[in-house]
């Protein structure tokens, strides 16, 4: 099941915000997302910001669905997490209620098995919001949301042309 747009609560939302902080901090991370199959980001904490987050954010659900589709074709039917580790920083990618990841970046003294650990009790905490989530498809009118759409034609907006807008008025 793909989902085109979705909508949370604005208590989902700051539930979503309070767990991806409490697993920054639990795990000793830099940063952490929780985000759609897309890319699109539904909570953060950390230290990346602006267009690095966006970048590392549709990377990672990129890097998610080629591993996950990598798996099936290998007869695995799908992994549920991938991990990759450079010389100064680890990234982990765990796939939660199907439609959503949860994305930790982490730097070197940080351990795998202490992001493994804590990034479980979190995904254990927000699958059954995240549920909902899926199972509620819009917002009822009246209570106020945030809503995801994605544009099929949408095209990356830099910081050159950020700033060149900024100075052109």
């Amino acid at each position: 099941m793909s989902m085109t747009g979705y909508s949370l609560t604005v208590e989902q939302g700051c539930a979503i915000e309070s767990a991806m902080c409490e697993l920054e901090v639990q795990a000793e991370a830099e940063t952490v997302l929780c985000i759609d199959c897309s890319g699109a980001i539904l909570g953060q904490a950390g230290t990346l910001e602006g267009h690095i987050l966006d970048t590392v954010s549709a990377l990672s659900a990129g890097s998610f669905a080629a591993t996950h589709e990598l798996s099936r074709v290998l007869g695995e039917g799908g992994f549920e997490a991938v991990h990759h580790q450079g010389h100064k920083k680890g990234i982990y990618i765990h796939s939660v209620a199907e439609e959503f990841r949860i994305v930790v970046v982490f730097a070197k003294p940080t351990t795998i098995g202490l992001v493994k650990l804590y990034a479980a009790k979190t995904i254990k905490e927000i699958t059954p919001l995240l549920m909902h989530v899926i199972n509620q498809g819009l917002a009822p009118m009246g209570q106020e949301s945030v809503t995801f759409d994605l544009d099929p034609n949408a095209v990356p907006f830099n910081e050159t042309e950020a700033h060149r807008a900024a100075t052109s008025n």
